[in-house]
């Protein structure tokens, strides 16, 4: 959590959920991690999309790709990396299209995998995009409710 976060202070959170207030410290200073049910009411009070993201990842098995352990390799030969990972996802993608054309009562098993195999590409490649957008805002001060809250305006959502 951040203190920052429509400065509230540790009492009155405290107050609001209800726990003690030593509890939303340990929380804050990372000691303690907080149950599901709790951190869904923290989130409704503090008003966090960092939070109800974190939530949503955990309902709904969504992966997290917000800091990656690969091991870093000199600018040529990440490039190559990444141009393969294109081209592979772009292949999932294709094969994918091609299973989805085929009428339903006509797909095969292999269809049907083709179809999940990009639906869980693209679902790891959305909840990275969140993340780095949170990560992002966090990082240059700027508050991604706000913006989110301007986008779904602007889109009528």
């Amino acid at each position: 959590m951040n203190d920052k976060q429509h400065e509230i202070t540790a009492t009155k959170l405290a107050k609001s959920i209800p726990v003690v207030k030593s509890s939303v410290t340990r929380w804050r200073n990372g000691k303690n991690k907080m149950d599901s049910s709790i951190m869904k009411t923290v989130a409704k009070e503090i008003h966090s999309v960092a939070l109800h993201y974190s939530l949503a990842r955990a309902d709904y098995n969504i992966l997290s790709f917000k800091e990656s352990k690969r091991v870093s390799k000199d600018l040529f030969a990440t490039t190559a990396d990444q141009k393969k990972e294109e081209h592979d996802r772009q292949e999932v993608q294709d094969k994918a299209f091609e299973s989805a054309a085929v009428p339903k009562e006509h797909r095969t098993g292999k269809d049907y995998e083709c179809i999940n195999n990009y639906v869980e590409q693209l679902m790891e490649e959305i909840g990275s995009e969140i993340t780095e957008l949170l990560t992002f805002c966090k990082y240059v001060g700027l508050d991604a409710n706000e913006l989110i809250k301007k986008f779904n305006e602007k889109c009528g959502g």
